[in-house]
């Protein structure tokens, strides 16, 4: 089975999003409100895309993507990355991002503002692995 869903607007690193501890009130905080936002307007997004598929899928996954950047600044791949599974988690789209176990995907050279987002196929894959140990 394979799940298609486009992001629009610039997929904000997961670097940004740092839990921290409130050492006055034992309280567990994300300190910036940026990544907060784009998760949420992220997983709005997500979740409009639905299709008549059960979430969360189940079993190994792979996760294709194609980012478009809206400037010519350097980002983190892997941070970029990590908040994709991080959103795909946390809406349920696949039970643990931990399922993810092959990885595929590019940055578009050329930024635009316009079309800024990020592109992104999850495929099931079967259980049984041509890799496995003798």
């Amino acid at each position: 089975m394979t799940l298609t869903f486009t992001l629009h607007g610039q997929v904000v690193p997961n670097s940004m999003y740092r839990p921290m501890r409130n050492k006055r009130t034992g309280g567990t905080f994300i300190p910036n409100k940026r990544w907060a936002a784009w998760r949420e307007d992220a997983a709005k997004q997500l979740l409009y895309q639905k299709r008549a598929v059960p979430w969360p899928l189940y079993g190994p996954l792979k996760l294709s993507w194609i980012f478009t950047h809206e400037d010519h600044r350097t980002r983190d791949g892997g941070n970029l990355l990590k908040s994709l599974e991080t959103l795909l988690e946390s809406t349920g789209v696949v039970a643990n991002d931990g399922q993810i176990v092959d990885w595929e995907g590019h940055t578009t050279l050329e930024p635009n503002k316009a079309t800024a987002g990020a592109e992104i196929r999850l495929e099931t894959l079967s259980t049984t692995s041509s890799m496995a140990v003798k």
